[in-house]
């Protein structure tokens, strides 16, 4: 899902999560394929298949980039429940010492 909000200029800007832009590349390129299907001429179907050429391996890095984001966000959400159970030992022993 896209998020629009404000830039550090004022001015509008989107984000989208990784996975809506991972279908985002691969709608491009199923438009893209079926243009190249029937261009109007050689140049036209060079361009195309220029991009088609600039996309490849986007979306798989997309999908990397989202597994290692996803591994990150486990390997902290394991760092902040060790945090909170070691403040919570710790704030025991202080209130029993009190």
């Amino acid at each position: 899902m896209a998020h629009r909000g404000a830039g550090s200029t004022g001015e509008p800007t989107m984000t989208m999560c990784l996975t809506d832009a991972s279908c985002r590349v691969q709608q491009a390129e199923s438009v893209l394929s079926m243009w190249l299907e029937s261009p109007r001429d050689d140049y036209e179907a060079n361009l195309i298949a220029s991009i088609i050429t600039i996309l490849d391996g986007v979306n798989k890095a997309i999908e990397e980039a989202d597994k290692h984001i996803t591994s990150i966000k486990n390997k902290l959400q394991i760092i902040s429940l060790k945090y909170s159970l070691i403040a919570g030992e710790f704030h025991n022993q202080n209130s029993a010492e009190i």
